[in-house]
């Protein structure tokens, strides 16, 4: 590609002279370009080259995004979809930049991608599409700077779960954040504009520094997965094909790339903008590049025990792998924070160059309320209208966090499907201009010979990741409703408690081998505790599936079939002692020996006598108080780690809120996880080393009391000791 500039300068003399001939040669094509465009000076050109560069590449915030990010890739392939399609995504953006840059060097406007589509379509049709790009880029860049607002606060509840295992996570703590780092981002977008674009060269040397300082000691401490797992292992745990599976998985690395057009919506304030616009993109695409394709490396190498990543209890899986690296808090801590920082400081960009797009669209009076938004400060020399309505939505789409955070991500998925569609339409209708030969006015920056074929790929690329970025990271996904399970269930609960438990050493203690014998067992066991008055069992059933379900005699033997109008994929069991209950002088801790008939052997009967019988003097001893107990959580395994399982601990954590009373459970090593995350902390392990039953052991965990305390207008909220 070939960088030139339009107007040739001949100057001599002393290097002072030279640097404002260079100086006045910019201006003077800044100022072409806006009487060119019929656009009037509004704003301050503060941004040179390199706060430009640093503005951009911060906002792409690309190698630390790999660690929030990875998840999405590493379900849908691991290494190979992670290594292999980030390489895949860094090619096809680096042509899409190219062909971005292209046309803002044509047009250096903070329009950007509807300005271009007005000038480049076909008169007839290009008040339509100038409109639709125009709106769909304004909602791409406002759900991107809300995207990192909310990423920011949430990392941090992340902290707090790791440094307190008792806080108890809730979505407006998160919200408040948001608000938090919003707050941050506008006093540096107006109180310190000035100061702005020697922010962002410290931000800059700040990104490349932080790579290192995260990467060394992750690589040096953490335990090293093999060359084969990290290159030539396709991990499969979404629920797609292979094959596809692996073009859902691009979406991990493609969101990476997103953002650099920011400093296209900043032209206005950057001198020379023809030039160090495309230029800014183009070298941000290759740094940010280079670092996030050596952050994937090292977070593959250093992943370790896979399955606690995977669940950790902070959210975060990325928290859970520095954890395991460093062994320390303060470490992990330490290092979080510093992502943390860096991606507070994205949000400056981000807000700046959302509240510029929707500045320039409504200038050309695309949006409601032009006359206002349009308005540029005559202190501060921004559009402060526009940065004030961009922080209104920001903290509007925070409030959605608070009713579901499921919602709120799927509003945010507008970032990608936003701007991917506004480099779609632009790319496609340069792509026309260039195949009919209609003339073009190139800037100083063209791809002059290559630019048809470059702007192809560019498109091609666009295309494939904006349809996979609709995919669900896994399936199946399904519509799933929470009620209160019956006797009439249990023909469903009991086949899928063995099921859930497969491979658990205290499953044949509690329920004995599976045979139709210990299906009578269990089923006779739990219909008996539902006459119990503080005994209630709740259940998640999948709506989309329609399962014939055995039905089984008083022998466990099937008995027929029925249709049922859902599939139960997951269930809890919840005893309700509002009181505490002290038993009977006298009365057993564990169960007879003919109360173990579901075992087979007799040495199978006094193991199980044995440790129930020390399980439940535990648990005598330990809960003598009124509580909440959860007695058992079980999930279908096709429906795992789709928060089926927190869905249910959340409705018994309300209930306890609401009657401040604690929760106690026990749990195994596979669950523990789990409960940490719902404010669970340990209190006993418990292990039996018995002939017949070898390996057993619990978890016994307690979630403190909520108390609730009013100071007259004024309530606070804490968990007591």
């Amino acid at each position: 590609m070939n960088v030139e500039n339009t107007t040739s300068v001949q100057t001599s003399g002393s290097p002072v002279e030279e640097m404002e001939h260079e100086h006045s040669q910019a201006k003077s094509q800044d100022e072409a370009d806006m009487i060119r465009m019929g656009k009037a000076q509004q704003t301050k050109r503060n941004f040179g080259l390199i706060p430009m560069l640093g503005f951009t590449t911060i906002m792409l915030c690309s190698w630390e995004s790999v660690y929030p990010f990875f998840l999405t890739g590493f379900i849908n392939g691991g290494g190979i979809s992670l290594i292999y399609g980030y390489i895949f995504c860094w090619l096809g953006s680096l042509a899409t930049c190219a062909s971005i840059s292209e046309m803002a060097s044509m047009y250096p406007t903070s329009g950007g991608q509807y300005h271009w589509v007005a000038l480049l379509a076909p008169p007839q049709y290009a008040n339509f599409f100038s409109w639709l790009s125009g709106w769909v880029s304004a909602l791409g860049w406002q759900a991107g700077a809300a995207s990192g607002t909310f990423l920011g606060g949430t990392i941090i509840q992340g902290l707090l779960v790791l440094n307190d295992p008792t806080y108890n996570y809730k979505r407006w703590h998160g919200t408040l954040l948001l608000y938090a780092v919003l707050a941050i981002s506008l006093f540096v977008n107006t109180i310190l504009i000035s100061f702005m674009p020697y922010l962002e060269g410290f931000i800059l040397v700040l990104h490349i520094l932080g790579f290192f300082v995260i990467l060394i000691p992750l690589v040096h401490l953490a335990p090293m997965s093999s060359a084969k797992f990290v290159f030539a292992t396709f991990v499969q745990e979404s629920g797609y094909a292979d094959g596809l599976s692996w073009f859902v998985g691009l979406t991990a690395s493609s969101v990476l790339f997103i953002g650099y057009d920011g400093a296209v919506h900043m032209a206005e304030e950057v001198k020379n903008a023809a030039v160090n616009v495309p230029r800014s993109m183009f070298f941000t695409i290759f740094l940010n590049g280079a670092l996030g394709i050596a952050s994937f490396i090292a977070l593959l190498f250093s992943i370790g025990d896979v399955d606690s990543v995977l669940s950790t209890p902070t959210g975060w899986p990325f928290i859970q792998i520095f954890y395991n690296a460093t062994n320390s808090k303060a470490g992990t801590t330490a290092m979080t924070s510093l992502l943390i920082a860096l991606i507070v400081f994205a949000t400056f960009s981000y807000v700046a160059s959302a509240s510029r797009q929707l500045w320039a669209f409504a200038r050309d009076r695309g949006v409601p309320g032009w006359q206002v938004i349009s308005i540029v400060d005559k202190r501060f020399h921004i559009p402060l209208y526009s940065l004030g309505v961009t922080a209104i939505i920001n903290a509007s789409l925070g409030l959605i966090n608070i009713g579901s955070t499921t919602a709120f991500n799927a509003i945010l998925s507008l970032l990608s499907a936003g701007l991917f569609s506004s480099y779609l339409i632009t790319i496609g209708l340069l792509i026309r201009k260039r195949l009919v030969g209609e003339p073009i006015p190139f800037g100083p920056w063209t791809m002059g010979r290559f630019g048809l074929h470059i702007n192809i790929i560019a498109f091609t690329y666009t295309l494939i990741v904006m349809v996979f970025s609709f995919f669900p990271p896994a399936v199946p996904v399904t519509a799933v409703i929470l009620s209160r399970a019956t006797p009439s269930d249990f023909d469903q609960l009991v086949p899928l408690a063995f099921r859930s438990f497969a491979g658990d050493p205290m499953l044949p203690v509690f329920f004995g081998h599976e045979s139709p014998s210990s299906y009578a067992h269990v089923k006779k066991e739990w219909i008996t505790g539902t006459h119990e008055p503080n005994d209630f069992w709740l259940k998640a059933e999948d709506l989309d599936a329609v399962p014939d379900i055995d039905l089984r005699d008083d022998a466990g033997e099937r008995a027929g079939k029925e249709r049922s109008k859902a599939k139960i994929v997951a269930a809890c069991n919840w005893k309700i002692n509002c009181t505490y209950v002290p038993p009977k002088e006298g009365e057993p801790a564990g169960p007879s020996l003919e109360d173990l008939s579901y075992l087979d052997t007799k040495q199978e009967k006094e193991d199980a006598q044995h440790i129930l019988t020390d399980y439940m003097t535990r648990r005598r001893s330990d809960c003598q108080e009124p509580h909440l107990l959860c007695s058992l959580l079980f999930v279908d395994p096709d429906y795992q780690r789709q928060g089926l399982g927190t869905i249910l601990m959340q409705w018994g954590n309300d209930v306890a809120d609401q009657m401040m009373l604690p929760c106690w459970l026990e749990s195994s090593s596979r669950g523990e996880a789990l409960y940490r995350k719902m404010g669970y902390q340990d209190k006993e392990r418990a292990k039996w080393e018995t002939r017949s039953f070898p390996g057993t052991g619990v978890i016994r965990m307690r979630r403190d009391i909520m108390v609730e305390k009013w100071h007259m207008e004024k309530k606070t909220r804490w968990k007591s000791p």
